[in-house]
């Protein structure tokens, strides 16, 4: 399990999506994202939830966690055809 800090100094207003970028290295360089969580300034927290694999290259777009889909926009895993909506 691997997890990282990043950190943002200016203000972002509110957050209503993340984008992860995903590029290929490797091989077999696949990995399972479960969610995203956003710590504001106030100290509240964002979830963005996602519980996928993600392979070959591409975007994800991730809205909170309200029910609102991601949309991929590389290869998803059983999914033939770049740009289709993982689920």
């Amino acid at each position: 399990v691997d997890s990282y800090d990043v950190t943002v100094d200016e203000e972002l207003g509110e957050i209503q999506l993340v984008k992860i970028e995903k590029r290929k290295y490797w091989l077999h360089d696949d990995w399972y994202l479960k969610y995203i969580t956003l710590k504001t300034p106030h100290g509240d927290y964002i979830e963005f939830p996602c519980y996928r694999w993600i392979t070959g290259e591409g975007e994800i777009v991730l809205r909170d966690g309200r029910g609102n889909e991601g949309l991929f926009t590389g290869t998803c895993e059983n999914s033939p055809a770049n740009g289709e909506l993982c689920s």
